[in-house]
């Protein structure tokens, strides 16, 4: 599930598995690794996004382009979130509410 809405955009499987190790991985520009750690700071401890976060990003963003990032991000945060705890397993067009789900919405 991890990707599923990248690997559905067309990114291959090879780019998804230099995510895991995006901080020493050749595939990835400083630029792109500033934001990438931003949204990984926001998935996992919003509560300790600082300077260390920020002061890269400010090296290639401006200060609109860093808010549209952490938009982004949090945009892709909370949907992934939400395919979690709908109990969706793929991702296209139409996504319906697996039956052990559905019930919930309706009440």
């Amino acid at each position: 599930m991890i990707y599923a809405s990248a690997r559905h955009q067309g990114v291959d499987e090879a780019l998804c598995e230099e995510l895991k190790e995006y901080e020493s991985s050749a595939a990835f520009t400083a630029a792109e690794k500033a934001a990438i750690r931003l949204a990984d700071k926001m998935a996992r401890d919003r509560t300790k996004v600082r300077d260390d976060v920020y002061t890269p990003l400010r090296e290639h963003y401006t200060e609109q382009q860093i808010l549209e990032l952490a938009w982004r991000a949090a945009m892709f945060i909370g949907y992934g979130r939400l395919i979690v705890t709908l109990g969706i397993e793929s991702v296209g067009q139409s996504c319906a509410i697996p039956a052990h789900r559905a019930n919930y919405a309706t009440s």
